[in-house]
Parts: structure tokens; C-alpha cells; sequence
């Protein structure tokens, strides 16, 4: 994910572990807007299922 919250002045990737890490993101406003958070949210459930099974 990108670091939204330096945005325009300059453009930083954030990389997140872990489920903890990815909602530590979003409630910093790091990450930010709906689309983005359904897409990271989603993406997690799959990749922690995958994980499971």
C-alpha cells in the first residue's frame, strides 16, 4: 500500500505483515477510502484462509 498520508508531497509504499498491521493502517489513516480498505480487508481474509487450509 501506498502512505497516504504524505500524499502529494511524496509517495511512500507501507508494507503490512499482518492483519494487526493492516488495521493499524487504516485506523492511522494510512490506508484510506473504501475501496482500498475492502480491497486490503478482502485480500487478508483470503490470504489468512489460504493459510488455515
Amino acid at each position: 500500500m501506498f502512505n497516504q498520508r504524505v500524499l502529494p508531497a511524496c509517495f511512500e509504499y507501507r508494507s503490512f505483515n499482518s492483519t494487526i498491521e493492516m488495521a493499524e493502517g487504516i485506523s492511522s489513516m494510512v490506508v484510506r477510502g473504501a475501496p482500498v480498505i475492502g480491497c486490503a480487508s478482502s485480500a487478508y481474509g483470503v490470504a489468512l484462509e489460504a493459510q488455515r487450509l
